[in-house]
Parts: C-alpha cells; structure tokens; sequence
C-alpha cells in the first residue's frame, strides 16, 4: 500500500503518476476520473512507484548538526567542516576544508546554520551571476529579476511573462557544468514556454551536453 498520495483532476486526457523528492506521490487524473480506476492505475505502476520513492529515500538530506568534521558540499566537491574561535562568527573555504569560526564553542546549532546557508548564498550570487550574464547575452533575452532562495522540489523556475527566474540555493553544491545547464536551461524558457522537442532542440544548440551536464546533478 503506498501512502501519502495526492490526487489532482484536471482538464486533461490521460493519468499521470509523479513521485516527488518529499516522497510524496502526486497523481494527476482527468476530471470525473473514478477512484476504482486511479487506485487500479496506480496497482499497475505500483513497482516502478516504488523504485522512485527508494530512490528518493536513499537520497534524503539528514539534518546537519554543524560539528567539527561533518562534510559540507560546494561547487561537487566535498569538504569536512573545521570549528575554529574568532571574536565574530564567519564562514571560510580553504583547500581542504570549509572553516566556522565562531565566538564560542556552545554556539547553538541554529545559529551555526544560519552561518553556514549565509556564506552559500553569498557564494550562489558569486559564482551564478556572472553565469546568469554570460547565457542572457547568449539567448538574448532581457531578464527583469533573479532570486537565489531554497526550493523543494526545483533546480530552478521562470516566469516568461515578468522575464523573472529562480534558482534553488541547492545548485551552489553541485559542479559547475551541472550549474549551467540549469541557468540555460531556465532562459531558455524565456523563448520556449514547455520542454517540447523546440526546447530541446533550442537548448541543445547552446549546450549539446547538456544530458551529461543534468546527470552531474544526481550526486
């Protein structure tokens, strides 16, 4: 028995079965759909279903506690954190290792975590924007606002109609190439409005790597 599905009815043709990083399993029905027929849908894809929400499981980001050692990912690579005292709490990235200096060492881990998600979203708006310039002038399109925040279930959105985009804060841990694939991925929405072959097409003529590039994402 699977749990916590949604259920969804729209004006379309054909059900559509989602397994989302949260675990959640979104099932998308066109309107008067019975429920006999989503559960029976649902039996039938009930394997697969289940290799996602593995696959999501294995995955799944335990709380970080901020201590001496605990790893931290940046740009694909992977640095253990080292605790140091300063008079003033601060985030440095060293060869090696990725340095919390902070004024005492009962500081909670709240506040450690407010450190920490600070110096990525420092870093984001450092390494994403020159990115961000390089691709617009590419597509050439005029983009009116960007926002760097968290996002569940997103690498990135667009609004093609304000010209806005967002990036999932999320994206600063990943390799570079992987980074942007998503920024051009999410201008090139700009253009195209549905990944229908158009898109693709438009995508691939900028990026032809771009498969292996959205693969890097995985890790």
């Amino acid at each position: 028995m699977i749990e916590n599905v949604k259920i969804i009815f729209k004006r379309i043709k054909n059900i559509n079965i989602r397994v989302k990083q949260d675990l959640e399993v979104v099932v998308t029905a066109p309107m008067r759909t019975s429920k006999s027929t989503i559960n029976a849908i649902i039996a039938s894809r009930q394997d697969w279903i289940n290799k996602q929400l593995e696959y999501f499981k294995q995955r799944q980001i335990l709380p970080k506690k901020y201590e001496h050692g605990e790893e931290f990912k940046f740009l694909g690579k992977i640095y253990p954190i080292k605790i140091s005292q300063a008079k003033t709490g601060m985030v440095s990235l060293n060869a090696d290792h990725l340095e919390l200096s902070l004024p005492e060492d009962n500081i909670s881990v709240g506040i450690r975590a407010i450190l920490v998600n600070s110096w990525y979203k420092e870093q984001a708006h450092r390494h994403f924007m020159p990115i961000l310039e390089r691709y617009t002038q590419i597509v050439d399109k005029k983009i009116n606002k960007v926002v760097i925040r968290q996002m569940k279930t997103r690498w990135g959105s667009c609004n093609p109609q304000k010209g806005y985009i967002n990036l999932n804060l999320e994206l600063i841990k990943k390799p570079v190439p992987a980074i942007e694939y998503i920024i051009l991925h999410e201008l090139a929405h700009l253009t195209h409005y549905n990944h229908d072959h158009k898109f693709y097409d438009y995508v691939s003529s900028y990026m032809p790597d771009w498969k292996a590039r959205k693969k890097l994402l995985e890790f």
